[in-house]
């Protein structure tokens, strides 16, 4: 079984809701999986809710849209889209369409955060890149990887996935940390994050960033 306990205990990144058990192979990724029941819709989730076998979809409350919220005030909202696309390159995910979110309110209806569910179909080996190399980084997630090496990556991964699914998934590991060491990939300061962040995800021409193509694109923020 893989939880989201094993890449993100490691990497820093926390956004992750995922279980994988043996039962059902998929024939293109090769890959077991547990096919949860799902609600169709944005679905958000409140805080009263809780997650013990990391199938968000089955808590999901009522639909509500976030259509016309300003995407510039929401800096721990954008935080969470870009970690989840981090961790979307680094797994190798195919399945981030707009129903694989799931956004979280406050007691006061805010949007707090942000989680990526429905996490099967990845870890392949096939040589796909769907998401690409992400654009931003924030510095905490920056620092945590640039601080692990290949082996301990292989090492973790290696007690869950197949061989090929691991060499593919190392590899992504070792591109991306490269960025950041090499500077190709600048982290984004705590103090950018909001409307200067904004406004540069989203003013680039063809970018598929997720504050542009997720957060904006799938969700409606202005």
């Amino acid at each position: 079984m893989l939880h989201a306990g094993a890449p993100h205990a490691l990497l820093g990144i926390a956004n992750f809701e995922a279980k994988r058990e043996a039962g059902r192979d998929d024939p293109y990724f090769d890959l077991p999986l547990e096919i949860a029941q799902t609600q169709a819709g944005m679905l958000t989730l409140t805080k009263e809710y809780c997650v013990e076998d990391g199938t968000l979809m089955m808590f999901g409350d009522t639909v509500k849209p976030l259509a016309g919220r300003s995407g510039a005030e929401h800096a721990q909202l954008q935080r969470d889209f870009t970690r989840i696309e981090i961790l979307d390159y680094l797994t190798g995910q195919e399945d981030r369409h707009g129903l694989n979110f799931i956004v979280e309110l406050g007691d006061d209806g805010a949007a707090v955060g942000v989680k990526g569910i429905d996490n099967d179909v990845a870890f392949g080996t096939k040589d796909v890149d769907p998401v690409g190399m992400p654009s931003f980084i924030d510095e905490a997630a920056a620092k945590s990887i640039a601080s692990h090496d290949r082996a301990e990556v292989f090492a973790l991964l290696s007690q869950h996935l197949k061989p090929a699914e691991v060499e593919k998934a190392v590899g992504r590991f070792d591109a991306l940390k490269a960025e950041i060491v090499s500077g190709a990939l600048v982290p984004v300061p705590d103090a950018a994050w909001g409307a200067e962040m904004w406004a540069k995800a989203n003013g680039a021409k063809g970018s598929q960033n997720y504050l542009r193509t997720k957060m904006k694109g799938s969700f409606g923020f202005d």
